[in-house]
């Protein structure tokens, strides 16, 4: 009888594939909360998605973080439309037909995928409501607030992969920011309560750790990012939408995608681009390449495009999960601007007849704003300059400009060259932690 195939978003997969992959395809949820986008200055667009962080981007569209959340009415207790993990048993398909690389590299990390489930109590604002029915109904209106318990249940869920048999697992910082309770969901059945050792908003990484007293938990091996290379297989395994245990297949599509060019420039991170399909659910799952090692951390996703994900290179997580697991916070030296590499249209598209007299520049860093109360804006660097030493070291781009600040400490003193017009000026700022630095667009 010949095999039965089953389409899916980007490769037709074998039917006879293993069980865990089958889940429920055709529930709908009507309380999982997409991102909504919102006009603001300077002809942009802004996304605040269902976690409530606010994302910032152009003409070219927003870029939502893969978590979600939904409210849960107290006397609610159960969250049926959402499947569970399903177990997986390597061996029980060892044979079968239709096995590929895709089955073999699930088979090694599909496992150690965990399903991760948030809880964040939230007053309900009473007297807000109070406020509103009198400024539309009249101040004479008598208003009765709900009775008993006056919290609502924030329930959120994401996705996370464990590292190693001490009960690491890794994710998104956006997936468990402001929980007050994390509960992490195995392919197995057992449900484990998580502790958040460490989280960094700045490149949206997190550290768990679970407590498992048998010391049986599965793990995935890492791999190394820096050996990618563009048109390379991709994996993508998570729960996007609540729908455990899902794998998607695509390609890397390109490499040291830009915060700035991603659309969230408040992050500090080189992303990988991928087409596997990336849905709100799949934060803080793994993106694993054709050997089944763990090759990134799936985090965002384009709004309104199809194929265009983003996650976190391995390599870069790796360097922060030594620092986060213990408790400490990782240091990311800012100067508080966000910047682009510098061509005359570029400039000319943003700041129009002001970059007139910039058009012999050949090289540097445009700088598109500088945050309020920041190093910057101390030494009066304004929107529209272009910073073309930085410590005495020419920058050509914005990787060799991060390339040069990331090795600087905190407090520390660098000089800046820049171009204002046809002018030349040079400033000395002080280096300082890019968490202090506050930017009003992403409040």
């Amino acid at each position: 009888m010949p095999r039965r195939q089953v389409p899916t978003s980007n490769a037709f997969v074998d039917a006879e594939r293993p069980a865990w992959l089958n889940g429920p395809t055709s529930r709908r949820s009507h309380v999982i909360t997409h991102g909504t986008t919102f006009p603001t200055v300077d002809k942009q667009v802004r996304l605040r998605n269902a976690s409530h962080e606010v994302l910032e981007q152009g003409a070219s569209g927003a870029v939502q973080l893969c978590s979600a959340t939904y409210a849960v009415p107290p006397s609610y207790q159960g969250v049926g439309h959402l499947s569970k993990p399903k177990a997986v048993d390597v061996n029980a398909y060892k044979g079968t037909r239709g096995r590929n690389f895709v089955t073999e590299a699930v088979g090694k990390v599909g496992s150690a995928v965990v399903k991760i489930d948030t809880t964040r109590k939230v007053k309900l604002d009473v007297e807000g409501l109070e406020h509103l029915f009198k400024f539309f109904l009249g101040p004479d209106i008598r208003f009765k607030g709900p009775e008993g318990d006056q919290h609502e249940n924030i329930k959120g869920f994401g996705s996370g992969v464990i590292i190693n048999q001490s009960g690491i697992i890794v994710t998104n910082a956006h997936v468990v920011a402001k929980a007050d309770k994390v509960v992490c969901t195995l392919t197995d059945g057992r449900q484990l309560t998580a502790k958040v050792l460490g989280a960094d908003e700045i490149i949206d990484l997190a550290v768990l750790k679970v407590d498992c007293k048998t010391h049986d938990l599965p793990c995935a091996e890492l791999g190394d990012s820096s050996q990618l290379l563009v048109g390379a297989w991709a994996i993508a395994i998570g729960n996007p939408l609540g729908l455990s245990s899902t794998v998607t297949l695509g390609i890397i599509s390109s490499l040291a995608r830009s915060a700035m060019e991603v659309g969230i420039p408040d992050k500090r991170v080189d992303y990988i681009q991928t087409d596997a399909a990336i849905n709100p659910g799949n934060s803080g799952g793994p993106l694993v390449d054709e050997y089944g090692k763990v090759i990134g951390i799936n985090t965002a996703i384009r709004v309104g495009a199809t194929g265009i994900g983003f996650a976190i290179p391995i390599n870069l997580c790796r360097q922060a999960i030594q620092t986060l697991q213990k408790g400490r916070c990782l240091q990311h030296p800012s100067i508080g601007i966000h910047m682009a590499t510098f061509n005359p249209d570029l400039a000319v598209n943003l700041f129009g007849g002001k970059a007139k007299d910039v058009r012999d520049v050949r090289e540097g860093i445009l700088v598109v704003k500088v945050l309020e109360k920041s190093p910057s804006a101390a030494v009066g660097l304004k929107a529209g300059d272009i910073i073309q030493t930085f410590d005495g070291k020419r920058v050509t781009d914005t990787e060799t400009f991060l390339t040069s600040l990331s090795k600087c400490t905190i407090g520390q003193k660098v000089t800046l060259r820049y171009r204002r017009g046809k002018d030349l000026h040079q400033a000395q700022v002080q280096v300082g932690d890019a968490k202090s630095q506050v930017d009003v667009a992403f409040q």
